[in-house]
């Protein structure tokens, strides 16, 4: 919807106008792919087939309309997907990024994916992968965060010691 323009309280004629604008604004060949963007943004697709569609044919068609769109926009300028904490993701989330990441290898399109030790995404095997492990932050460091988030230059002791000791480094923790 941000990428579109859309906003929540457009009404539906708006949102299928600025859908058909962008769309074409990156190639007029692009009008099959027209109602599943439709569908997927929860306005009417202009297809009752599409309604009728086995859900599995209409998602892989979802998803072959969103890959398409992204690798046309990243023809215009480069792009950046960034999917966060993906090791909560449901298993169409997963299948989706999974095949984007193979068709970007040659693209102006980086896609960042954060995700908890443990978690494997299916794309860790691929060349153009290269995964991150960020380390926990040091106690001054989560010092800082505690100080920025709050506005203070220095934290009681009593509140760094919780700070340390309950976040262990880790910012989701700290926040």
């Amino acid at each position: 919807k941000r990428v579109l323009g859309i906003d929540d309280g457009d009404a539906e004629a708006l949102v299928l106008q600025k859908i058909e604008r962008a769309v074409r604004r990156l190639g007029d060949d692009l009008s099959e792919v027209l109602p599943f963007v439709r569908y997927l943004l929860a306005v009417d697709p202009g297809d009752p087939a599409i309604q009728a569609m086995d859900p599995r044919l209409r998602h892989a068609q979802v998803v072959r309309a969103t890959h398409l769109l992204l690798e046309r926009g990243a023809v215009l300028r480069p792009h950046v997907v960034v999917i966060e904490d993906v090791h909560w993701c449901d298993p169409a989330t997963e299948d989706w990024f999974t095949r984007l990441a193979g068709r970007i290898a040659t693209k102006r399109l980086l896609l960042v994916l954060t995700y908890r030790p443990g978690y494997r995404p299916a794309i860790g095997s691929r060349s153009f992968h290269t995964a991150l492990a960020l380390s926990t932050l040091t106690g001054e460091e989560s010092l800082s965060v505690a100080g920025g988030l709050l506005g203070a230059a220095a934290l009681p002791p009593s509140l760094q010691a919780l700070v340390l000791d309950k976040a262990d480094g880790n910012p989701f923790f700290i926040e």
